[in-house]
């Protein structure tokens, strides 16, 4: 499928994807199409703190811009933080909002960061297949 060519068309070598909820069984189908490439990311409270934690510190240092995107900047922007018992923060969507754009620049940031062997202060768990 669409996968598959963008994969070829463009020599992706990594998709980074929510596993989280109805993301597994989209993670597990786009993986027979396109083998080797796909890793699911678990979104956990903790998991997706230090991804946004990271995020900021990229701009902060000014290693990531973004295109003027209207949905991005307004997710991004919209975002909600709840502090929870154990310490982390919880950020999510409001009601009736989204965060699919602003989890998409994550997880693009987390594998840069990856690649680049930036100091990444935290642990993703890849579900094993």
């Amino acid at each position: 499928g669409f996968l598959k060519y963008i994969s070829n068309k463009y020599n992706v070598r990594k998709i980074y994807c929510d596993y989280t909820g109805i993301g597994t069984g989209v993670v597990d189908a786009i993986r027979e199409e396109t083998p080797g490439i796909i890793e699911g990311i678990s979104f956990t409270t903790k998991n997706k703190m230090d991804m946004y934690s990271n995020l900021r510190i990229m701009f902060e240092k000014n290693q990531i811009k973004i295109p003027n995107h209207r949905k991005l900047i307004h997710q991004l922007k919209d975002l909600r933080y709840e502090r929870m018992n154990s310490g982390n923060l919880k950020i999510h969507h409001p009601e009736g909002g989204f965060d699919d754009f602003s989890d998409a620049l994550c997880l693009a940031a987390f594998h840069y960061a990856q690649r680049n062997r930036f100091n990444i202060p935290w642990q993703i768990a890849f579900p094993q297949k």
